[in-house]
């Protein structure tokens, strides 16, 4: 009796992703009609007009970290062969 049984308990795991797949570009939807004419109204707002009372203006800077998400690019590598 070689047959494995599947404990049906429990759904099996997804495999990760590998980095080719966790990183595929899709081509955007293009936007409708009433999306550009949206982005048309605010992009003729002034500055004045958009209201930012939801995200207020952080005045304590003592707490924050420069560089944490800052990665370098990758350079390749010369190697000097005479």
């Amino acid at each position: 009796m070689g047959t494995s049984r599947r404990d049906g308990s429990s759904a099996p795991e997804k495999r990760p992703l590998t980095k080719d797949e966790s990183m595929k570009k899709e081509a955007p939807k293009p936007l409708t009609s009433e999306q550009v004419a949206e982005l048309n109204a605010l992009a003729a707002l002034s500055d004045d007009m958009i209201d930012t009372s939801d995200a207020p203006e952080v005045l304590d800077w003592s707490l924050a970290k420069r560089g944490l998400f800052y990665r370098p690019l990758k350079q390749a590598s010369r190697s000097s062969r005479s």
